[in-house]
């Protein structure tokens, strides 16, 4: 006897729990004919259990329990759905068919067109196959086979993490693997092949007998990451192969093997770490090669060389945090042989800083490590330590308010002086805006400097070992009045400005060796200063009065242009100041900026410094910008005169280009060169050219580069990169 029975069951439930999570008992009984039930708690989960089901049918003498039309059984987050559904209470068995799908959060979602399985879902048999994974993945097979609930057994598969082409769904994607036989087991969240071929549109490229891969559930695991192979100039050909470790939730490391054929094996590795508050980076290699001196010539014997770098940010509580940037070489080559760092100098430090409302405190300590040929070591200085405190006072009504800087520093040398310095600063600044537009801020300040030096010397003729002080005020009053106009849509704005500083003379000794003041940027940007030395160890001293002129547009639409143009006089001081560096006379060299951006897709920036005297440029810089996302170009120019300054970075002149272009949504492409203008066939010191292609499976990369250190005048440095990563496989890289 077969009846229609629609309603609210405890056979139903068994049914529905069947296929979500397992049931044990089954029964019937017959009630009012809903199209939706809510279904009580089954022992197997319990969750609540809801059914719809255009029609339920009830087979007493087969035994079977059968839902029909638009099936959806759902129990918490977990989802069936099929056109048919029907439990054989006798075989002990679900069969569900038509469009059947299992989804639930976190998990593969499962389509087939037939699957019978047994009612606690540990075993089954599904036909034409179907897997999506949470990223977009898909597996497709005939048929497969479910073993103890984790296993999933099947035949004539293609995986593809790449997405069909929405005109033809039948065409190859970019690449897939397509095998005779794959397992995919959930408990190891693995997938495995057999007689597997990886293709490229349809075309087969490589035949693997046997090849496994995390499926896309996983976001790391321990195992060998993908070797590059490369050619590396004095290393010669090159093999990597990492292999990465999981130590734990928070912690992971990468061991990686350099076999080199001009070189013996270095050992590469990484360790990483995440913890409540703050990270650990460190990485390092060691290898045990012949002995060379700093201009890589062979020395007899053996000796082991190697690095080590560090990084850490920890956060003590919510006013205090600490860290440190170390690293350590054993000589100054082995850096630029295995292309890990092209500087000239390896600075590490370690500090803590705190922060108190409008209070400030850090302490600081550095090092030093010179990289560069011929230069030595002991007397490249150390800071242990630099302490700094700054404090801000609350506003009193209209009279402004206080502020107090305070520092330590401790610098030494293995040969050569040494120094320790306190500084004090303590001012008063008071901001007024005149009802006549007037902006004016006047501040006054007392400084005290006191330090103790040892074997400090000045060109060898006079040596200083004791201690020496320093204490002077300085008062500034810095004025502005803008103007203002419309002119249609565009507003016009012109500031004049002029500040007063002063301060004694003669503050400055050679008593105190000269370690943070070594040379001045005059710019535009430091001309209205109060010191425009970097550092404290000299003082621009005297009065002098600054002056400068800035005149605006400013588009209602968008858009500004900006011209400014300043210069100082000094009224009386000293005139110890680095030769050639701009404020040396009286009046000093002219500075200006003309800037131009009357878009979001365009800027021109023009920096200047023009000799007081003959208005010979000492130095100009240039930057052009522009373009739309799909292409954007870049060109800056800069020239220093070989009268500029005492540092490294005089007399010069160079160019550099640079573009970048989204040919397409996935192709992309850059390119950058510089040039030095200097010598007498300007050539490229630097040249980089790429290309990309990127999809969500698929990322492949093209670089080439040539680069020449201008400081050492070695050989060009060429490499070329050419990376394919398959998702889910790894990367592919060939370097030379």
């Amino acid at each position: 006897m077969e009846g229609g029975l629609r309603g609210k069951t405890k056979w139903a439930a068994a049914l529905a729990a069947a296929l979500l999570a397992g049931a044990s008992q089954v029964a019937a009984e017959t009630t009012a004919p809903p199209m939706r039930t809510t279904l009580g708690q089954p022992a197997a989960d319990r969750r609540p259990v809801v059914i719809n089901a255009n029609e339920l049918v009830y087979d007493r003498e087969r035994g079977t329990v059968t839902a029909r039309g638009n099936v959806v059984i759902f129990q918490g987050d977990r989802v069936v759905l099929a056109d048919e559904v029907v439990f054989d209470q006798r075989a002990n068995r679900v069969i569900a068919t038509g469009n059947v799908t299992l989804t639930e959060p976190g998990a593969p979602t499962v389509f087939a067109s037939r699957a019978e399985l047994t009612r606690d879902m540990k075993d089954g048999v599904m036909e034409q196959f179907r897997m999506l994974f949470p990223d977009d993945s898909k597996l497709a097979a005939n048929g497969a086979i479910r073993v103890d609930g984790r296993r999933n057994e099947m035949s004539r598969v293609v995986f593809s993490p790449c997405r069909l082409c929405p005109e033809d769904p039948t065409r190859a994607p970019l690449w897939q693997i397509r095998a005779r036989r794959v397992i995919h087991d959930q408990d190891k969240q693995n997938i495995y092949y057999r007689s597997a071929a990886l293709e490229f549109f349809g075309v087969p490229v490589i035949w693997l007998p046997f090849f496994s891969h995390p499926d896309p559930t996983v976001r790391r695991r321990t195992g060998f990451l993908t070797p590059t192979f490369g050619s590396e100039g004095r290393l010669g050909q090159t093999l990597r192969i990492p292999y990465f470790i999981v130590i734990d939730k928070d912690k992971d490391a990468t061991v990686t093997p350099l076999l080199t054929t001009r070189q013996r094996v270095a050992l590469f590795g990484e360790y990483r770490q995440r913890f409540v508050g703050g990270a650990l980076a460190t990485n390092g290699s060691i290898t045990y090669v012949r002995r060379t001196d700093e201009n890589e010539v062979r020395q007899p014997g053996d000796e082991f060389r190697g690095h080590l770098f560090g990084r850490l940010r920890y956060d003590i509580d919510r006013h205090w945090r600490t860290g440190f940037d170390a690293g350590y070489v054993t000589d100054k080559t082995y850096l630029r042989r295995y292309n890990i760092f092209g500087g000239d100098t390896l600075a590490s430090s370690a500090f803590a800083e705190g922060f108190y409302d409008r209070n400030y405190i850090r302490a600081r300590m550095m090092h030093f490590r010179t990289l560069r040929q011929g230069e030595a070591q002991d007397h490249i200085p150390f800071v242990l330590p630099l302490a700094e405190f700054r404090a801000v006072g609350d506003p009193v009504r209209d009279w402004g308010r206080w502020n107090f800087d305070a520092s330590l520093l401790a610098l030494g040398r293995n040969e050569g002086a040494e120094s320790r310095r306190i500084s004090l600063k303590g001012g008063w600044q008071v901001p007024y805006t005149d009802p006549a537009g007037w902006l004016v801020v006047a501040s006054a300040s007392l400084y005290a400097d006191l330090y103790w030096v040892n074997a400090h010397e000045v060109g060898g003729l006079a040596s200083f070992s004791g201690t020496v002080g320093r204490i002077y005020p300085q008062v500034k009053v810095d004025w502005r009045y803008p103007f203002a106009r419309e002119l249609g849509n565009v507003r016009h704005v012109i500031e004049p400005r002029v500040a007063f500083i002063a301060m004694p003379s003669g503050v400055n000794t050679w008593r105190i060796p000269n370690e943070d003041s070594l040379d001045i940027e005059l710019d535009d940007l430091s001309l209205f200063e109060d010191n425009r030395f970097p550092g404290r160890d000299r003082i621009d001293d005297g009065a002098r009065v600054v002056y400068g002129l800035t005149n605006s547009f400013f588009g209602n639409r968008g858009g500004k242009a900006e011209f400014f143009v300043g210069q100082s006089y000094r009224l009386f001081g000293d005139d110890n100041v680095p030769e050639n560096s701009g404020i040396r006379r009286d009046l000093s060299d002219i500075v200006g900026r003309f800037r131009v951006m009357p878009g979001d897709y365009l800027s021109f920036t023009y920096r200047f410094r023009l000799d007081s005297e003959d208005l010979s440029f000492r130095r100009q810089e240039v930057a052009v910008a522009g373009g739309v996302p799909a292409l954007r170009a870049t060109a800056t120019y800069i020239h220093l005169s070989d009268r500029v300054g005492n540092s490294e970075f005089a007399s010069r002149r160079q160019v550099r280009f640079s573009v970048a272009t989204q040919i397409t949504p996935r192709w992309s492409a850059s390119g950058s060169a510089a040039f030095d203008l200097v010598s007498t066939r300007p050539q490229p010191f630097a040249l980089s050219i790429g290309a990309r292609y990127q999809d969500e499976c698929c990322t492949v990369t093209f670089t080439y580069s040539r680069t020449i250190d201008l400081l050492t005048d070695s050989k060009p440095s060429q490499r070329f990169l050419l990376s394919i990563a398959l998702k889910y496989l790894g990367e592919a890289r060939v370097a030379r």
